[in-house]
């Protein structure tokens, strides 16, 4: 299905799974090959609710040790209306102290949440912070970089495969551009 009609619009299919699954085992590869031998093992960061299906399908294909502290970041505090600054609604569970962590995001586009998180790993004192993201808005004017990059995309409105819109169309299996 390439076209799903979606309140009077139209969801184009932008990316479908199998291309999704495929970016995602190649991710895991390089990070089976970076931490193959880590004396330490990292700790895998997803970043709630949209890293969780890119994390799920991600974690089965890693072959090391790893622990791993989800969080969830809000830049919508008060519905649908984004705040001046993010904050956390789960925070750091595991002592973070001199351990490298892998921050796993749905997608990268104005980069505060990351920032957010960024400045809240180096309080405490993490050994070394990373981010792979399953998708990154090139254009969209972010400073950071992130690590690992499953998709560069342009600035189009994308859900499915954990983006949401308003809360909704999480649940489609490929990733659509709301035209």
């Amino acid at each position: 299905m390439s076209s799903i009609p979606f309140q009077g619009q139209n969801l184009h299919l932008f990316l479908d799974t199998e291309t999704i699954g495929r970016r995602v085992g190649e991710l895991a590869a390089e990070l089976n090959e970076r931490y193959a031998e880590s004396p330490v093992p990292p700790v895998l960061m997803p970043v709630l609710s949209g890293a969780l299906r890119f994390t799920a399908e991600l974690l089965p294909r890693l072959n090391f040790a790893y622990d791993i502290n989800c969080v969830k970041v809000s830049t919508y505090p008060e519905g649908d209306t984004p705040s001046l600054e993010p904050s956390f609604q789960l925070g750091f569970t595991l002592d973070l102290e001199q351990r490298p962590v892998i921050v796993l995001e749905d997608i990268l586009d104005t980069g505060s949440t990351l920032t957010f998180l960024h400045a809240q790993l180096a309080a405490v004192q993490t050994s070394e912070v990373y981010t792979a993201v399953l998708l990154h808005k090139v254009d969209a004017g972010s400073i950071l970089r992130p690590n690992w990059v499953g998709f560069p995309v342009p600035e189009k409105f994308l859900v499915g495969y954990g983006l949401d819109y308003s809360g909704r169309l999480r649940h489609l299996h490929g990733i659509y551009s709301l035209e």
